[in-house]
């Protein structure tokens, strides 16, 4: 039963982990469609706007990456790793999101590059996963719990069961000691129906 509880669980923490990085890749292609950078890399509008997201232009020819904005992804959270965020673009061109480590290498990040405007740069979306991480880390705690409380109340009334079902061969090996040690006016009852 144990085994099935754990393997029960790590499935639903795999399809759970699954679902949710499905949803934030549906987030950063919405994002990533809007036309919000001009062809030099700024913002339209000529405002620097607050948001969770990291943004930069990469230049794929130079291998260089500008940071357009991300004031409010960056409060909290370490930015992703420039050079993972080039490497992959100069590699891979494809609108699919992929992941890099954070700079301080205990997080990820997880992007989406397209072509900006005239297609000499990309524009890279990404969203910090540690978000994610923290919901994956309370279902764990819930699924521990769970898993232990069930475990918990299976043993307590398997040892239940079993004790009942003993029960009738202790009354046996009682009787059959005291018939040894000389005592024959006892007898083994029958055992009950239940």
């Amino acid at each position: 039963m144990a085994v099935v509880l754990v393997g029960v669980n790590l499935a639903l923490a795999g399809m759970f982990r699954s679902f949710l990085t499905e949803r934030v890749d549906r987030q950063l292609v919405g994002v990533a469609s809007r036309p919000f950078l001009r062809g030099g890399g700024e913002i339209v509008g000529g405002q620097r706007a607050f948001s969770e997201y990291f943004i930069a232009v990469v230049d794929p020819g130079t291998k260089t990456i500008t940071r357009v904005l991300s004031d409010l992804a960056d409060a909290d959270e370490p930015p992703p790793r420039l050079e993972a965020i080039v490497e992959h673009v100069v590699s891979d061109r494809t609108l699919r999101p992929f992941s890099v480590p954070a700079a301080d290498g205990k997080g990820s990040w997880r992007l989406i590059a397209r072509e900006g405007p005239r297609h000499r740069r990309v524009v890279v979306v990404g969203v910090s996963l540690a978000e994610l991480e923290r919901t994956l880390a309370r279902m764990r705690l819930v699924q521990i719990a769970g898993t232990a409380a069930v475990l918990v109340v299976l043993g307590a009334v398997s040892w239940w069961m079993l004790r009942l079902g003993v029960h009738p061969l202790e009354d046996m090996a009682a009787t059959a000691d005291a018939i040894a040690g000389g005592d024959l006016s006892r007898r083994g009852a029958p055992p009950g129906t239940r």
